[in-house]
């Protein structure tokens, strides 16, 4: 794992590595925005079919319901499979930036990672001492 990279990368294959990690963090952020935008919105569709079930001019909202949340539920799914996928790809980004760094420039690693849950604080150094 903290082995040194076959072939170290030049600064310019560096750089494209560093522009893709900043790409896939906008869209991990933006994603997330869609996500919670989709979710927040459809229970609001979904609270006011619910009450207008209710009420006897609209009650023939209620056999929508369940075809709503089910559509909510998996495009909510469907958007939030882009996060995964954008998570996953930028820490393997950092992952390779780092192991570029560490083993050809500074002996630290600069990225820690793009979910909370796998930083680790203090960095440490390349040999994972």
């Amino acid at each position: 794992m903290n082995a040194p990279p076959s072939q170290p990368l030049t600064p310019d294959g560096l750089r494209v590595l560093e522009a893709q990690l900043s790409r896939m963090r906008a869209m991990l952020y933006r994603y997330y925005e869609l996500f919670y935008r989709f979710t927040s919105g459809g229970l609001v569709v979904s609270g006011a079919l619910f009450i207008g079930s209710f009420w006897p001019p609209t009650q023939v909202a209620s056999v929508l319901l369940p075809f709503v949340i089910i559509y909510i539920g998996f495009h909510a799914a469907h958007l939030f499979s882009y996060v995964i996928f954008a998570r996953t790809h930028a820490e393997a980004l950092e992952r390779r930036i780092n192991r570029e760094i560490c083993w050809s420039r500074i002996g630290w690693r600069l990225f820690t990672s793009a979910h909370p849950t796998t930083r680790e604080w203090p960095p440490r150094r390349c040999g994972g001492h």
